[in-house]
């Protein structure tokens, strides 16, 4: 009599073709991990280039709308006078509300001037002589050594305040003969249309913040220099390059645009102003290198490397070009 038995389990072709199986399965969902966590990297990269460039914009934009600005009083046929005795922020608040330096082979730099907008009243009329500014309040948080905008619409002045006097229901501007040139205030500002703001000259600029991402690169940043505080602030990480055009008004009534340093520019005809910012992500975030080039402000932004004056770093950060044209308020 044959003996005959039942197989039972797996052969041993059977489990290496399940242990394949299994092997190409995970495979597959690692892969699958791998491009998720890619396309998460980018698409977080390019919402904070999104942001950040926004975000920059809009804030050059509003300082650049305010340019000139000075209360009620014409910019185009009512010269500010400034009595400020040192270090004077402007002799002609028409020709310097917008001037910029042209950065060649780097970024460009932009300074816009303008009375802040959150204005007070005077308590009483101004004395020429006794070297005080008595105003309803100091919205702005005006302190010693800043410069301050007197006005009203027919004559403007500038005054460093060399201190502030907070009293029960005014506050004390003093503007003494250290910091400026009391001869030259020979007007007394009655309270019927005067205004009292803070004058803000503002320079921005691209520069190094001195830190590194998490490959060493260097990453730069957009700051913002006000006449009235000690040092820069930094605004917006991650802005490698910032160019600027003047949009400057022909007698024709025709609009050309110009850079900085193109001798036939009138500042004071400038109407509107061209901003370019190239923002790139702070780490790298892309498996690609970045070749492209850029246009900012009818400049081209080049990757390193070729014969272009403007270049950006050639490597794997995500980058983006942010262009808007800013038609200003305070001209004619």
């Amino acid at each position: 009599m044959v003996n005959t038995y039942k197989q039972t389990g797996m052969t041993l072709v059977e489990i290496m073709i399940a242990l394949t199986l299994g092997l190409v399965l995970t495979a597959g969902v690692i892969q699958l991990f791998i491009a998720s966590k890619q396309t998460y990297r980018m698409n977080e990269a390019m919402a904070s280039v999104q942001e950040s460039g926004r975000y920059a914009l809009e804030t050059i934009s509003r300082d650049l709308r305010m340019a000139g600005y000075q209360g009620c009083a014409d910019p185009g046929s009512v010269p500010s006078k400034s009595i400020v005795r040192y270090n004077s922020p402007t002799a002609n608040l028409l020709q310097t509300a917008i001037t910029g330096t042209e950065g060649s082979a780097a970024s460009d730099s932009l300074s816009v001037q303008f009375a802040s907008g959150n204005a007070t009243r005077l308590v009483s009329n101004t004395n020429p002589g006794n070297g005080t500014i008595v105003a309803q309040t100091n919205p702005d948080n005006i302190s010693a050594n800043d410069v301050i905008m007197i006005a009203d619409c027919t004559s403007v002045h500038l005054v460093r305040v060399t201190a502030v006097v907070d009293g029960a229901a005014e506050v004390t501007f003093t503007y003494d003969l250290l910091e400026n040139e009391l001869s030259k205030l020979n007007k007394a500002y009655g309270t019927t249309s005067t205004q009292v703001m803070r004058f803000n000259s503002v320079t921005y600029s691209v520069a190094p913040t001195g830190r590194t991402n998490s490959r060493g690169e260097a990453i730069t940043a957009l700051f913002r220099q006000d006449l009235n505080d000690a040092a820069p602030v930094e605004l917006v990480e991650g802005v490698e390059n910032l160019q600027i055009q003047y949009g400057e008004r022909l007698s024709d009534g025709t609009m050309r645009y110009l850079d900085a340093d193109d001798a036939g520019l009138d500042m004071s005809r400038v109407q509107s102003v061209r901003i370019g910012l190239l923002l790139a992500a702070v780490n790298a975030s892309s498996d690609q290198m970045d070749n492209k080039t850029y246009v900012l402000a009818g400049t081209s932004v080049a990757p390193d490397g070729g014969t272009d004056p403007v270049t950006h770093p050639v490597d794997n950060r995500i980058r983006r070009a942010f262009n808007t044209t800013v038609s200003l308020r305070n001209r004619r």
